[in-house]
């Protein structure tokens, strides 16, 4: 789970007011709860209370007549701990396309920290419910997932959640995970991107069984959410953004707690986690209490481009890396060869998908010129090794950006003090045996043409590379 034993906040907690969580729980409960458990962040989300037409089951939310109570409740006890916990105040909310509706749901966010989207039922042509994961007489037809689709993307859009809980509750009355539910994911998963808003993985069934065993009932409710399926699709899309230049989906975890007793309970993450695989789990993004990403989800962050700019051969690779980049200085932009252009596409690639905090220290100047001068039919994979010249002209970059004048020194020591060099095909295998000078501000530039063009030449390179970095 990107290095979290356990998520240490819980942004979906509901109260006795929905009519389905603990009868005998106050809000304070809840609070108390989570401190114990070491949580430091945690939101009320309760049912939304709608109008009556809506309201089709008499034990899903709060009445409209309860939410002021609700939101002073919750407030005064965001004052009363604020030493202790960070208490959000919010609702889950179903969408529904009438503008009343959407004016009420605007309304409330107007007055809560957080809203989460679990949308548990939809309308159909007919103006019928249908539930998604409680019954009614009809069950949920493609049409109605296309109907669930569209009430997640237009509140989306709108931003009203702040989190779309279960995204993948529309399983629980599926007989299974076919062409349709594919569809319906990918596109619930390029939206999440679009919008930036995390996905959750709910914990709730998981939390109503224990509960249920500690009240000695003997049932457990079948688990058909968290869904495999439906997670690998959202681990896929994210991949596909990133190799494309975006960001992943943002996903987390929810407790959907109806009694305080599920704050204390840690199995839930572990069965989580096993159904859906720590294979896939690990390919998600996790975000932290302020929805930042948990781990660095951009290839080149500094270790890899230490591990790639570090070792033997890394001087053969600079010495060809200047040369080229001679070669384009020198000549008119039309005159600049292919392979010259590809290492541009290459290392514009490594920029678009190098750790912001690094790119920032890299001059504009240095980026546009590579931009300008690439290859634009080049395909960059991330996931594709580089060319040696293009990790050439990384440890150049690495050298004169991004480290500093004492690591930029200890740097050139240390690749001063390799064994003796060897070029080294793409392959590994070596090739040839040569001691290459090391490239340092002191040493004369490689360059085969006319004197008169030297000074132009050195000039454009120490622009690039031999001033401070920004």
């Amino acid at each position: 789970m990107n290095k979290l034993e356990r998520q240490n906040f819980n942004y979906h907690s509901h109260t006795y007011r929905c009519k389905h969580a603990s009868k005998t729980a106050m809000d304070k409960d809840y609070v108390d709860a989570a401190i114990r458990a070491g949580y430091t962040s945690m939101a009320f989300t309760d049912h939304v209370p709608l109008r009556e037409e809506l309201d089709f089951n008499e034990n899903m939310r709060m009445a409209l007549s309860s939410t002021n109570e609700y939101i002073e409740s919750i407030n005064k006890l965001k004052r009363d701990y604020s030493d202790k916990i960070d208490i959000k105040l919010g609702f889950e909310f179903e969408y529904t396309p009438f503008d009343e509706d959407i004016k009420h749901l605007i309304d409330l966010k107007n007055k809560t920290d957080i809203m989460i989207q679990g949308q548990h039922f939809v309308i159909d042509k007919s103006g019928d419910f249908v539930g998604l994961n409680i019954y009614t007489k009809k069950k949920p037809t493609d049409n109605d997932l296309d109907t669930y689709l569209s009430y997640l993307l237009l509140s989306m859009d709108r931003g009203i959640p702040d989190i779309i809980a279960h995204p993948d509750i529309f399983m629980v009355r599926r007989a299974e995970f076919g062409e349709k539910e594919e569809q319906i994911t990918r596109l619930i998963c390029k939206k999440a991107i679009e919008t930036n808003i995390p996905l959750e993985i709910n914990l709730g069934r998981m939390g109503s069984n224990y509960i249920s065993e500690l009240n000695g009932k003997k049932y457990s409710q079948q688990i058909k959410y968290p869904c495999k399926e439906f997670w690998e699709i959202v681990a896929d899309e994210s991949e596909a953004s990133l190799k494309n230049g975006g960001l992943p989906v943002k996903v987390l975890f929810g407790k959907d707690c109806h009694d305080p007793r599920q704050y204390e309970y840690n199995e839930d993450f572990k069965i989580a986690i096993d159904i859906i695989g720590k294979d896939i789990i690990d390919r998600l993004y996790f975000v932290d209490d302020k929805f930042n990403f948990i781990k660095n989800f951009k290839k080149f962050d500094l270790e890899y481009i230490e591990k790639l700019v570090n070792f033997y051969g890394i001087n053969v690779y600079r010495k060809e890396a200047y040369d080229i980049l001679a070669n384009a200085v020198i000549l008119n932009d039309d005159e600049i060869d292919n392979e010259c252009k590809d290492v541009a596409a290459e290392i514009s690639g490594v920029f678009k998908n190098m750790d912001s905090i690094l790119i920032k220290r890299i001059p504009d100047i240095l980026i546009n010129y590579f931009n300008k001068i690439k290859n634009n039919e080049y395909k960059f994979d991330v996931n594709n090794k580089l060319s040696n010249v293009t990790i050439g002209l990384l440890s150049l970059v690495y050298q004169n950006y991004i480290l500093n004048e004492l690591e930029k020194t200890k740097y050139l020591e240390r690749i001063a003090k390799l064994p003796n060099v060897y070029e080294v095909n793409d392959d590994g295998d070596i090739v040839d045996d040569e001691e290459v000078e090391e490239i340092t501000e002191e040493v004369k530039l490689p360059i085969k043409y006319k004197e008169s063009f030297i000074k132009r030449f050195f000039n454009k390179i120490k622009s690039f590379f031999f001033s401070k970095a920004a």
